[in-house]
């Protein structure tokens, strides 16, 4: 029986913390030697920073994520870098932006990495692959999630020959939306009803959970 295509595609949300499962040791070790949880559990069981630092730890690495994670033109470009990569859903456009192109599509944050001494520790996203990202990492002691603009496009044509001012700081319009969720905690899997127009694949929403359309209906 043939389904129509104007019969709506299905996706399915996994929660944070039992993707994080995927991570292998080799994607957090390849990012420098340090203090790496995949969950806020992990941390707080560490004893190396009190529940109130490690709360603060995720939120500003995941901050740090959204602001300073490499966003690329085409899943393919990511994915040779960071091996697993979603495409990023922003506040601006939401899901009928993929039905008319122009996605972007980021690493998948994996966990935080805590490095430095006292005062000094600092929390750092930890993405999946190998590849090396210029994170600076911001403090354990307070809460500091504010996303100042975020990274330009890398492979994107139409950048080409006009300069990366217009994709570099984009600290005004689109915003990236904050959203606190408990990685700790199993969330019922939910689905969500979007255009066919919408191609399979891993995508990411602004709370950072991972929605994942497969190729063929259930």
């Amino acid at each position: 029986m043939m389904i129509p295509a104007s019969i709506l595609a299905t996706l399915r949300v996994a929660a944070f913390a039992p993707a994080l499962s995927l991570a292998s040791p080799g994607d957090l070790a390849a990012q420098g030697p340090a203090n790496t949880y995949v969950r806020r559990d992990e941390c707080i069981a560490g004893g190396l920073l009190t529940a109130e630092q490690c709360e603060f730890a995720y939120r500003n690495a995941r901050a740090e994520f959204e602001q300073r994670a490499p966003r690329y033109a085409s899943r393919a470009a990511c994915e040779r870098a960071h091996k697993r990569c979603g495409a990023q859903i922003i506040s601006a456009g939401g899901w009928e932006s993929f039905g008319k192109g122009g996605a972007t599509y980021v690493p998948r944050f994996v966990g935080v990495r805590v490095t430095g001494e006292g005062a000094a520790r600092r929390a750092l996203p930890v993405v999946e692959g190998s590849a090396k990202v210029a994170f600076v990492g911001r403090p354990v002691t307070e809460l500091q999630d504010k996303v100042a603009g975020r990274q330009g496009v890398i492979g994107l044509a139409s950048s080409v020959g006009r300069g990366t001012n217009r994709h570099a700081g984009q600290s005004s319009g689109t915003y990236v939306k904050r959203g606190d969720r408990d990685d700790t905690m199993r969330v019922p899997m939910e689905e969500k009803s979007i255009g066919s127009d919408v191609k399979p694949g891993l995508y990411v929403d602004p709370d950072g959970v991972e929605w994942y359309k497969p190729a063929r209906p259930r």
